[in-house]
């Protein structure tokens, strides 16, 4: 007798469920794989560029620079000249610098003798060596990539001596990087140089070295780092050193760039701790002010990518024909330094004080209201009226468009919008109806002239809240008392000139406020005017007095 086996059908559907599990699984993992954060079509797992600010994704996790001689081992610029030929040698003496803490054994000068060093760049380089085959145009600096950019050239000595020296003070048992960039000075031939980078403790002892080279001319005529992790222990105090390596009298001549000690951090980092790794955040920092900025890069469009968007890239991720991918990126991760968008201190406008230039400042009169809602960024006094009730959306003390002001009367509109007092003698407004809202307040400028008898005088112009009807202008007798100093006889004569918020005059010698002024307006009325004391000699001064006021449109039902 045959039998049949009984086909499990509980084992099979729950194989089903296992593989759709397996299957979902792999999709998560595969999703999660195949993440390509800037869009650019080259997943995170091989662009070595994830956010195309310009800084490879293993140079985002590093701490700000240690080394600060040298404009912070970058050896900073040297103005470039091109208007006229540069007459030989003369472009060495006039257009290369020492360094700010030369090392004894080295000499600064030109470069015809070994043991000399200077900086330079890559428009004055080939001047410094009567061959004019070293240091050639095409050997540019490492931090910008600019003409003026400048890197420290070196005749390397016969024997092995020290010519870049700097103490540092670095937290302990903290891991760092520490290295420099190193360039053959000869492409086309010559010795093949070589450079170690010393680190020794307080006590003068070396406590670790890397070497750089020796690169051979054949060698890609580019820069090239070299570089080591170090751990500060219980150490505090270190001394890094840059000497040269080969000793021959001839093909030993070499450029290094971007000195550089810094901490490493974990990999995939948050520097601002936004929830966001450095290697896909745009402002690493949090500081306003773009990494690829920061970085040296350029960015024309301001949307923080590398050049102008949209980008092409290569397979490895990285945007080409923008520049990028070059310098130390000093103040990417430094929130402290923001001189890359603002310049140096005291440069840039700071219209609030508080130390953020107003290109980085997200709130640049600190009203409390973001620039990008602010209607007036620049008036503290004044931010927006987004809920459309005449009254400005910082009237509560903070920004808030729907509760922006006590509405006693609960008509929808801010009591600083609509105060019934100023209704026409208590009837209320149509909807059409503006009120001429200012301070009743006086303003009181002393004459200007010089002699003692004009001493005293002084004009007042007390402005009062006016109702303006549709389509009817206000003459200003209406608005404006105007009277002179107590004591003697005083006359005088004046015009008004009506300006706008950026002190333009709108109308000049006017006698009455057209009622067409744009709603929500801040404007000046000043009166210019002559008086003369005819008690005192008959002494005429000249001056002016001034008091600003906003339209307002109102319905005070």
């Amino acid at each position: 007798m045959t039998r049949t086996r009984p086909t499990n059908n509980s084992l099979t559907r729950g194989r089903q469920k296992l593989l759709f599990v397996s299957i979902l699984l792999l999709a998560f993992c595969n999703y999660s794989i195949a993440q390509d954060s800037d869009q650019d079509g080259v997943i995170d797992s091989i662009d070595l560029d994830d956010d195309n600010d310009g800084i490879l994704d293993v140079n985002e996790c590093t701490g700000p620079n240690q080394v600060t001689f040298e404009f912070k081992g970058t050896f900073g610029v040297i103005p470039v000249d091109s208007t006229g030929p540069c007459p030989g040698q003369q472009c060495f003496q006039n257009n290369t610098e020492d360094l700010q803490s030369p090392v004894a054994g080295y000499g600064y000068g030109d470069m015809n003798g070994e043991g000399r060093y200077a900086k330079t760049n890559n428009f004055y380089g080939p001047f410094l060596h009567v061959s004019g085959i070293l240091w050639p145009d095409s050997l540019i600096g490492h931090t910008t990539g600019t003409a003026d950019d400048a890197y420290l050239a070196v005749n390397g000595s016969t024997t092995q001596g020290v010519f870049y020296r700097e103490t540092l003070t670095v937290p302990q048992n903290t891991t760092f990087e520490y290295g420099v960039w190193f360039h053959n000075a000869n492409g086309a031939g010559g010795g093949a140089p070589e450079i170690e980078v010393v680190l020794k403790d307080a006590g003068d002892v070396v406590v670790a070295t890397v070497t750089g080279g020796p690169l051979q001319p054949s060698d890609p005529f580019e820069w090239v780092e070299v570089k080591e992790p170090f751990n500060s222990g219980s150490g505090t105090t270190f001394t890094i050193e840059v000497r040269n390596v080969s000793t021959t009298a001839g093909g030993n001549d070499f450029a290094i760039d971007d000195v550089f000690f810094r901490e490493v951090l974990p990999p995939l980092c948050d520097t601002d701790d936004d929830s966001i790794p450095n290697e896909t955040d745009l402002d690493s920092d949090n500081d306003n002010c773009f990494d690829v900025i920061e970085a040296g890069h350029d960015d024309p469009d301001g949307d923080g990518i590398l050049g102008t968007s949209p980008v092409t890239v290569d397979a490895d991720g990285l945007v080409l024909g923008q520049g990028g991918y070059s310098g130390q990126q000093l103040a990417v991760l430094d929130s402290t330094d923001t001189e890359a968008c603002c310049g140096p201190p005291g440069t840039s406008t700071d219209t609030d004080g508080d130390g953020l230039c107003d290109v980085i400042d997200p709130d640049d009169d600190n009203d409390g209201v973001p620039d990008g809602d602010d209607s007036e960024p620049l008036n503290k006094f004044a931010c927006a009226d987004t809920d459309g009730d005449t009254c400005d959306d910082c009237s509560s003390g903070t920004f808030d468009p729907s509760d922006d002001g006590t509405d006693t009367n609960g008509d929808g509109f801010c009591d600083a919008g609509c105060i019934e007092s100023l209704c026409d003698d208590g009837d209320p407004l149509t909807e059409n109806d503006i009120e001429f809202l200012a301070p009743d307040s006086t303003v009181c400028i002393p004459c200007a002239g010089t002699p003692l008898n004009c001493e005293g005088l002084i004009i007042s112009l007390d402005i009062a809240p006016v109702v303006f009807w549709e389509n009817t202008p206000v003459d200003l007798s209406s608005v404006l008392d105007i009277s002179y100093s107590n004591g003697d006889p005083v006359t005088g004569t004046g015009i008004f000139n009506l300006l706008d918020s950026e002190g333009e005059i709108l109308i000049a010698g006017a006698s009455e406020i057209p009622f067409n002024l744009p709603i929500g307006g801040t404007y000046t009325l000043e009166y210019q005017y002559t008086e003369t004391d005819a008690g005192s000699g008959s002494v005429t001064c000249t001056d002016s007095a001034s008091v600003t006021f906003k339209l307002m449109s109102n319905d005070c039902e």
